[in-house]
């Protein structure tokens, strides 16, 4: 084993993670807090600059306890919610850096989570990045339960909720649960084109109704999608064409196939599509 490139590789992160600590702090306005718990967290926030994630970790950990009212975990703190806040994503991070797959990770989202409870903003930041872990583990229903939380938030602004709901008709396709895919999308598309999710929300659509065979509906979508939105034009194409073969609209499938040529990335599928249209 390298044991030079091993250490280069450590200096590495720890560059990168003090460099991200240092940008978090000048974002967040996070504060020196003096006196009682407060060592513990002016100790955590060096440790980790210094790259010293393990006492950081329980710096951090003794000062988020010590928040505490009573309550499991982490919640009921009163303390500097700036410093919390950068108390529990630097525990997820360092949770996730330090190995054995993300199981500390989600439990110390959840638990900031339940430590903001009543502050949208926060809960706005840390309800995507858990179900964005969990999607990572493809722990879809427990993401989908996350996402369907994050997107009842009141008060979320527009944008956000519509990226919450495309999300969460993702994690529904992959738990094949597909009626309530496409009514997460309908609403999704409701909220209007000025979210700018309604071209993404649209090509879910079409592959949510092409997993239900109901390739009258993708083609209708992926329709709209390619007279109204040039930006993937060629992959929104060869959806269409596709749809047109199970429709045994071979005629309209080659056409488009055709059309491709010079600029669809898969040469491979696409020749085989040109092939033999229909397969």
């Amino acid at each position: 084993m390298n044991t030079a490139r091993q250490g280069s590789e450590k200096g590495a992160a720890r560059r990168l993670f003090a460099l991200g600590a240092l940008c978090l702090a000048l974002v967040c306005g996070c504060s020196r807090e003096s006196g009682g718990p407060a060592t513990a967290f002016n100790q955590a926030r060096e440790a980790y600059l210094n790259g010293d994630f393990a006492h950081s970790r329980q710096l951090y950990e003794a000062y988020l306890k010590s928040g505490q009212t009573g309550q499991p975990g982490y919640s009921g703190g009163q303390f500097n919610p700036a410093n919390r806040e950068e108390a529990f994503w630097r525990l997820a991070l360092i949770s996730g850096l330090s190995g054995g797959g993300k199981t500390r990770t989600v439990e110390v989202l959840e638990a900031a989570i339940g430590d903001f409870v009543d502050d949208r903003d926060k809960l706005a930041v840390f309800m995507p990045e858990l179900a964005r872990v969990l999607e990572s583990e493809r722990k879809y229903a427990k993401a989908a339960d996350v996402l369907t939380r994050y997107t009842e938030i009141d008060g979320l602004p527009q944008e956000q909720r519509a990226v919450g709901l495309l999300r969460l008709a993702k994690d529904y396709r992959r738990l094949k649960k597909l009626p309530q895919a496409k009514q997460t999308l309908d609403r999704c598309l409701g909220l209007g084109p000025q979210t700018g999710q309604e071209s993404a929300c649209l090509a879910e659509l079409a592959l949510v109704a092409a997993m239900q065979n109901n390739w009258t509906e993708a083609a209708k979508v992926l329709e709209k999608l390619v007279a109204d939105d040039q930006r993937q034009v060629a992959e929104n194409l060869f959806a269409l064409a596709e749809a047109y073969e199970n429709l045994d609209r071979k005629n309209d499938a080659l056409r488009i196939y055709k059309e491709l040529l010079p600029s669809y990335p898969n040469k491979v599928a696409l020749a085989a599509r040109l092939e033999q249209p229909g397969r």
